[in-house]
């Protein structure tokens, strides 16, 4: 069996805007992508349409530059898991969506996840073809219960990838992989997506750790 292959997200461009102070112009959006397309990124988080619609725009343009310069590197937008966030998202040519929830347990999770099925049902509907990830908030506080409860849904409803930040920046290197292996072990067809904060100074090495523990997709900013 040969090595996993590694499908890496940068969302230097999301979540550097998110930084007190700072806005990307349009021109260093594009000096972004195109480094990313130059060093292989797979995919450009690009933004948060949903948020504004200067933030929309943006990701419309960048969706439009990787068009017309035929890039590899996919666009994609994140939003919540609501039926108005994902039109928006698709209204700016962005073919790849990733949809989240905030719920930390079981309990929460399963009737979350029950509202949110005709949204995924939507996209489809709507946008055939479009890549779709679940993204479950936050990986560091919700229970093991709520984390295999979000990759069954994942599994049952065909959704490629589930992604497990870790917002608070609270979790160790040991937990992460003990916590993706675990996951690893129960998903046949979905993969799942290792997002780490630096807030206590272990996202470098909480990266690693979920991929070794048996993450195939890394999301990662400058």
């Amino acid at each position: 069996m040969g090595k996993p292959t590694i499908t890496v997200i940068d969302e230097t461009i999301r979540e550097g805007m998110q930084y007190q102070g700072l806005m990307f112009s349009d021109e260093q959006r594009a000096v972004i992508l195109d480094f990313q397309q130059a060093l292989g990124v797979d995919v450009c988080q690009a933004g948060y349409p949903a948020a504004h619609e200067l933030e929309a725009r943006a990701v419309a343009a960048l969706a439009g530059r990787a068009y017309q310069k035929d890039y590899s590197i996919r666009i994609c937008a994140l939003g919540r898991a609501m039926a108005q966030d994902a039109d928006r998202m698709l209204a700016t040519g962005a073919r790849e969506l990733h949809l989240h929830v905030h719920v930390r347990s079981a309990h929460q999770l399963a009737p979350a996840l029950a509202r949110v099925a005709p949204v995924f049902d939507r996209v489809r509907k709507n946008a055939p073809g479009t890549q779709l990830g679940l993204v479950m908030l936050d990986m560091g506080k919700s229970t093991p219960q709520a984390l295999g409860t979000a990759l069954a849904f994942c599994e049952s409803s065909a959704i490629p990838f589930l992604s497990l930040p870790d917002t608070s920046g609270m979790m160790a290197p040991n937990r992460i992989w003990k916590d993706i292996k675990s996951l690893k072990n129960l998903a046949a067809s979905t993969a799942l997506s290792i997002h780490c904060h630096n807030d206590m100074g272990m996202a470098a090495a909480n990266a690693v750790m979920g991929i070794l523990g048996g993450g195939t997709v890394l999301e990662a900013s400058a």
